[in-house]
């Protein structure tokens, strides 16, 4: 399942057309790929800084379309994964952030 998304995923970002075409699939991609990997990878430091970036787009993702739903769930994850990390003080910023949504 991971590679699955890794492997769409690497497809969005390198393939312009791929990007084009599938405009709809970007923020499920991004959602599963972050629920995977900051599953899987939370602590391996080497890939913290990949999983931080990765959570970041699909919070811009979101926003960006203006997805209400995804917003929420790409900050409630942005939330979790500074939570997992012990950063609270991020934790709680992304919630306030998650709470103006709603």
């Amino acid at each position: 399942c991971a590679t699955t998304f890794e492997d769409a995923y690497k497809i969005m970002t390198t393939s312009p057309k791929a990007a084009k075409l599938n405009q709809e699939l970007v923020l499920p991609i991004i959602s599963g790929l972050c629920s995977i990997a900051i599953q899987r990878n939370l602590i391996n430091s080497s890939l913290l800084a990949e999983n931080e970036e990765l959570v970041d787009r699909f919070v811009h993702e979101a926003q960006e379309r203006n997805d209400e739903i995804h917003i929420s769930r790409s900050l409630a994850m942005k939330a979790s994964f500074f939570a997992r990390l012990g950063k609270f003080r991020e934790a709680i910023a992304t919630q306030k952030e998650l709470e103006k949504v709603y």
